[in-house]
């Protein structure tokens, strides 16, 4: 497994982010609600995809915030039974909405 998949240590805040460290200096956060953010420690770049599939990239090196011009794809069904809708973001993000109000999150590593 190389260094930049490999993972030095996990931390999960109080407010249910679950921030990922990886033995290359590089990141993940995955939030509570199915964004991401990840970390190009070498480039400077941070990387953020909001639920909506929005990809925001920020270079801190070079002061420069962009939003990318194609969003990800987001698959949506709902299941005839329960009436729970679920979608899946092209990143893999898996969320279920239940009648009642209840939400689940299952992010692209099984979190």
């Amino acid at each position: 497994m190389s260094a930049s998949l490999t993972e030095k240590q996990r931390v999960i805040t109080r407010s249910g982010e679950v921030i990922r460290y990886f033995v290359d200096g590089n990141m993940t956060i995955y939030y509570p609600d199915g964004a991401i953010t990840h970390t190009d420690k070498r480039k400077g770049i941070w990387y953020t995809t909001n639920v909506k599939g929005v990809r925001r990239v920020r270079k801190f090196r070079d002061h420069l915030v962009h939003d990318e011009p194609k969003k990800l794809s987001i698959q949506e069904k709902i299941d005839p039974e329960t009436n729970a809708s679920s979608s899946i973001r092209e990143d893999g993000v898996l969320t279920i909405n239940y009648i009642d109000g209840q939400r689940l999150v299952m992010l692209p590593d099984g979190t």
